[in-house]
């Protein structure tokens, strides 16, 4: 059963370069429009004197104009300010209500003033992040490594056993990265240096050089360092 039996019902209202469907009641239907909320499209059509119930394809042609002229003058028709939602510009100072295509130029404009004051949420926008104080620890990171990484495993056709990739590429691949995020023991692997902590004993003062016959000292030695000789280390 239609809603409508008349012919002039329209399916489909152009409004502000938006596709309004004609089934909907109009307070629901004009709020489609990007800009126009539930409160503001109520007290638009109180002000147009547009019947509530009616269907946006029911309205006449002279109906919808009245509705886009108080969308565009609304302090014209004694709506409050704080409804607005752009009130005291940055240029004009002026009290208006921004709706479709006009809302991003604003938007764009805002962002580029932001950006160029280099103030905090203008710098976040150009980092693209959160602004509002969100957490950003777990939330809001589309696009970017999400957890820990895990190397996938590589199993044969025929046998369930997981291939062993050889052990000196990566070794040589974990000495690149370490080289190149200049950690203290990539640092000591590209200056051929010993990394966990050994003494080289032909690095230390010559006094202090043991015997191979001392070779056992070696512990007590490191230890007190200062004292090699109180130990029977023989100097070469």
């Amino acid at each position: 059963m239609a809603l409508v039996e008349d012919g002039d019902f329209q399916h489909i209202l152009r409004l502000y370069n938006t596709n309004v469907k004609g089934e909907h009641k109009v307070m629901f239907a004009i709020t489609k429009v990007r800009g126009i909320g539930r409160r503001f499209a109520n007290i638009v059509l109180k002000k147009a004197d547009v019947d509530m119930n009616k269907r946006a394809g029911e309205l006449t042609s002279e109906e919808v104009n009245k509705i886009q002229d108080v969308i565009q003058h609304p302090l014209s028709y004694k709506v409050p300010v704080w409804m607005l939602n752009r009130k005291r510009d940055m240029k004009t100072g002026k009290n208006m209500h921004i709706i479709s295509n006009g809302l991003d130029t604003k938007l764009r404009e805002d962002f580029e003033r932001m950006r160029k004051i280099r103030t905090h949420r203008g710098i976040r926008h150009m980092w693209l992040l959160k602004v509002r104080g969100q957490h950003t620890k777990t939330t809001g990171r589309a696009g970017r490594t999400v957890g820990v990484a895990m190397r996938k495993k590589k199993f044969l056709c025929l046998v369930a056993t997981q291939t062993v990739r050889p052990a000196r590429p990566v070794v040589r691949e974990d000495f690149e990265r370490m080289r190149k995020i200049r950690t203290h023991r990539g640092i000591r692997h590209m200056w051929l240096l010993k990394v966990r902590g050994q003494v080289r004993i032909d690095l230390l003062p010559r006094r202090f050089r043991l015997l191979p016959d001392t070779s056992a000292l070696l512990r007590t030695f490191v230890n007190e360092i200062g004292h090699g000789e109180a130990w029977g280390c023989k100097a070469v």
